[in-house]
C-alpha cells in the first residue's frame, strides 16, 4: 500500500511538470513576446522581455563581462528578462552591408525608427561617428533628442557616475549632449610593451612617466640586440590598415606645447606650433635611424597580424587598452607579457589620452522603455564597474571606491587605477590642435610618419610639404 501511494504521487509530479512545459512552438518565440509567462508549482510569473543588442562578441573576459552582468540582471530582476543577443547573432544585422565602420550598426537603428518597429529596446552607440550616420540616414542631425531616453533625467543616475566624467564637456558633447547611459567603458591610450623582449634586449620598462628620450633608448638597444645576435625584433608593431603610431605623434605635441584639458587652441598654424610639430618629426627622424618598424608592415592586415607581438616579433605597440583583451582572446597565457605604459612626452603635462563612452542607450519608443532603463542601470552599479576594471583592465566613468578594491589583482588593473588616480578628469580624446582652428580638415599623414621612421623622408622634407599646404 505504501508503494502505491508513492508511485502515485510521483505520477501526479510528473503529469504536473509537463502541463507546465512550455509547448515548443511557443518556446520558439519567446524572445519576440513583450511579456512571458512561466508557469511553476506556486504559480505564475510574469517576465516582461526587454532586447539588448550587445558589443564585445569575441573579446576576452568583456563578453563574459557582459554575460555574466546580463545574467546577474536576469536572476535579481525576476519580473524583467533581457534576451540578449550580440549584433553578429541578428540576421536583420548581419544583412546590412556597408565598407564604412559604424555605418551598418546606424542603418539598423534608422530602420528601426523609420519603419517605426521597435523590436529592439537597448541598443548600440559606441561612437558619435554612428550617432552622426543615423542622423544622416533619418535626416535629422538632432535625431537622439527625440528617439533616445537621456539619463541625466533617470533619477539617481548622476550619483553613479564618476563627477570627472559627468561633467566634462568633451564626453556631454559626444552625443549631442544626451547621457546615453552609465560610461561603463574607459580607454587609455597607452604604449604596450613586451616585457619578456624587453628583459632579454636588455632594458628596464618604464611603465609611468616615460620621455621620449627613454622610448629612443630602448630602440636604440633593440637595434644593436639584432645586429649583435642576427635577430629581425622590431621596436614597434604597425599594420597597413590602421597605422597608430600617429597616436604617438599627438601626445608628443601635446606635451611639446603643454597641453591641458582647458587649452585654447589657436586659430591659425602659429609659429609655436610649428616649433613643436618640427620637434615631433625631429624625434621620429630620430627613431628612424634604428629600423624600428616591423617588416611586414605593409601587409599586415590589422585583424589578422595582431598576434605578432605575443609572438615575440616587436616590442612596442600603441592602442587602446581594450587590447588586452583582444590579445586575451588570441592567447591568454600571452597576454600577460604585454605591459600597458603611459605614452612618451618631450615634458609631463597634466593630460593623458582617453575617452569614456556609454555604448548602449535606450529607444524613447520602445514599449518595455522603463524595463530598459532598469536593466542598462545595473550597468551603473558598483560591483559592476569593480568587475569591468578586473576584466576589461581598463578604467571606467561609473562611480567605484577604489579603497575597497585594493592595489589591484595584477599589473594591468594596477595601472589603470594609478591612471585614474592621476589624471582625473584630465582626460581627453580630441585629436591634437597642430594645425589651429582654421586648419581642421588638415591632420597628420600616418604614411608619411611611416616614411620617415623607414629613413625614406626627412623631418625637413615632411616639414616643408605642410608648409607648401598654405595653412593659414
Amino acid at each position: 500500500m505504501k508503494k502505491q501511494v508513492i508511485w502515485a504521487g510521483l505520477f501526479i509530479l510528473i503529469l504536473g511538470m509537463l502541463k507546465c512545459e512550455t509547448p515548443s512552438h511557443q518556446k520558439s518565440n519567446m524572445s519576440k513576446n513583450a511579456t512571458q509567462q512561466i508557469g511553476g508549482t506556486f504559480g505564475t510569473v510574469q517576465k516582461d522581455t526587454v532586447n539588448w543588442v550587445g558589443l564585445w562578441k569575441g573579446e576576452g573576459q568583456r563578453e563574459v563581462f557582459i554575460k555574466n552582468a546580463i545574467r546577474e540582471f536576469n536572476f535579481s530582476n525576476p519580473d524583467i528578462y533581457i534576451n540578449f543577443k550580440f549584433r553578429e547573432e541578428i540576421p536583420e544585422f548581419l544583412a546590412i552591408n556597408s565598407p564604412i565602420r559604424d555605418m551598418p550598426d546606424a542603418l539598423f537603428i534608422a530602420n528601426m525608427i523609420r519603419q517605426n518597429k521597435y523590436d529592439w529596446d537597448v541598443i548600440l552607440m559606441v561612437s558619435s561617428s554612428m550617432y552622426q550616420y543615423v542622423g544622416d540616414a533619418l535626416n535629422s542631425p538632432h535625431w537622439g533628442h527625440e528617439y533616445l531616453v537621456n539619463f541625466a533625467d533617470v533619477p539617481g543616475f548622476e550619483e553613479t557616475q564618476n563627477a570627472d566624467v559627468f561633467q566634462n564637456e568633451v564626453f556631454r558633447q559626444s552625443y549631442d549632449n544626451i547621457f546615453l547611459g552609465p560610461f561603463i567603458e574607459g580607454t587609455y591610450y597607452v604604449i604596450y610593451c613586451n616585457q619578456d623582449l624587453a628583459e632579454k634586449v636588455g632594458f628596464e620598462v618604464k611603465q609611468f612617466d616615460m620621455t621620449i628620450d627613454d622610448l629612443i633608448e630602448a630602440i636604440k638597444k633593440i637595434d644593436a640586440y639584432n645586429q649583435a645576435n642576427g635577430t629581425h625584433i622590431a621596436p614597434f608593431y604597425e599594420n597597413s590598415d590602421w597605422i597608430t603610431l600617429s597616436i604617438l605623434f599627438e601626445h608628443l605635441f601635446r606635451s611639446a606645447i603643454n597641453y591641458s584639458l582647458d587649452y585654447q587652441a589657436p586659430e591659425t598654424f602659429t609659429k609655436s606650433h610649428q616649433i613643436a610639430f618640427k620637434r615631433c618629426l625631429d624625434a621620429f627622424e630620430q627613431m628612424g635611424h634604428y629600423r624600428p618598424v616591423i617588416e611586414s608592415q605593409g601587409r599586415n592586415a590589422w585583424t589578422e597580424s595582431r598576434h605578432l607581438v605575443l609572438e615575440d616579433k616587436a616590442v612596442f605597440y600603441i592602442n587602446g587598452t581594450w587590447m588586452y583583451n583582444m590579445w586575451e582572446s588570441i592567447d591568454s597565457s600571452k597576454v600577460h607579457k604585454m605591459l600597458p605604459c603611459e605614452l612618451p612626452v618631450f615634458q609631463k603635462i597634466n593630460f593623458y589620452n582617453g575617452e569614456y563612452k556609454a555604448n548602449h542607450a535606450v529607444l524613447k519608443q520602445s514599449p518595455r522603455r522603463e524595463q530598459a532603463i532598469k536593466a542598462l542601470m545595473h550597468l551603473a552599479s558598483e560591483d559592476v564597474a569593480l568587475d569591468w576594471i578586473r576584466m576589461a583592465k581598463s578604467p571606467t566613468g561609473v562611480k567605484v571606491d577604489f579603497e575597497q578594491f585594493g592595489a589591484g589583482g595584477d599589473a594591468n588593473e594596477a595601472f589603470v587605477i594609478q591612471m585614474i588616480q592621476k589624471y582625473g578628469k584630465n582626460i581627453g580624446n580630441a585629436a591634437a590642435p597642430i594645425f589651429g582652428t582654421s586648419n581642421t580638415g588638415v591632420s597628420v599623414d600616418g604614411e608619411g610618419l611611416l616614411a620617415i621612421l623607414r629613413g625614406e623622408k626627412t623631418a625637413d622634407d615632411m616639414f616643408r610639404e605642410y608648409m607648401a599646404k598654405g595653412l593659414k
